[in-house]
């Protein structure tokens, strides 16, 4: 088409329009086709208990497996041991660890680190809440088996609070009395 023109400026210049056009209309196609091509749902945040029911399952089980496909969780290993979690993504709001290929521990984040995860958006477990401070949760679970609030690395408000709460473990993480994740663990592994 473009050389049938008599004047070859003339003849550029149309088939340059006409391709950056073709061009446009592809991209303006393609920019369609992007905002209404099914957008991937957000993530569903799984509640506590749907978190703590993993505790004691083999990596392998296809409970472990559909949950983690999912939740679109990586797996990070080292021999027989490692966890799944969202890597550095602000949607990670929890972490699963394993040990001996079998779930051992559930970590819910309550504060947020930036450019790396999100608090829970869930109920926490045992009816705390994210603003909790040591001597709260002191107040509310009693004298701790473990409390090293404080005597970790000698700063005031620094350290853990570890209960046994039935068959599970469960520890809370301060930093300048500020909660910044809790940690349930399976029976026997505390």
């Amino acid at each position: 088409m473009c050389s049938s023109f008599k004047s070859l400026a003339v003849a550029s210049l149309l088939c340059s329009f006409t391709a950056s056009s073709v061009r446009a209309e592809n991209v303006s196609q393609e920019s369609v086709r992007a905002v209404n091509a099914p957008q991937e749902p957000p993530f569903q945040e799984p509640s506590v208990s749907t978190l703590t029911a993993l505790l004691g399952h083999k990596i392998d089980d296809e409970t472990v497996q559909a949950f983690v496909k999912a939740q679109h969780l990586h797996k990070i290993a080292k021999g027989n041991s490692g966890g799944y979690n969202r890597i550095n993504d602000p949607t990670e709001t929890f972490g699963i660890l394993f040990r001996n290929n079998v779930i051992s521990r559930i970590i819910i984040y309550t504060r947020p680190v930036q450019g790396a995860a999100s608090s829970y958006g869930g109920t926490l477990p045992f009816k705390v809440q994210a603003s909790d401070s040591p001597a709260a949760i002191r107040k509310r679970f009693g004298k701790a088996r473990y409390d090293i609030v404080g005597k970790y690395l000698n700063k005031p408000g620094n350290g853990w609070l570890v209960y046994d709460k039935g068959a599970m473990g469960v520890t809370f993480s301060f930093t300048h009395n500020k909660m910044n994740e809790i940690y349930l663990d399976a029976p026997g592994r505390f």
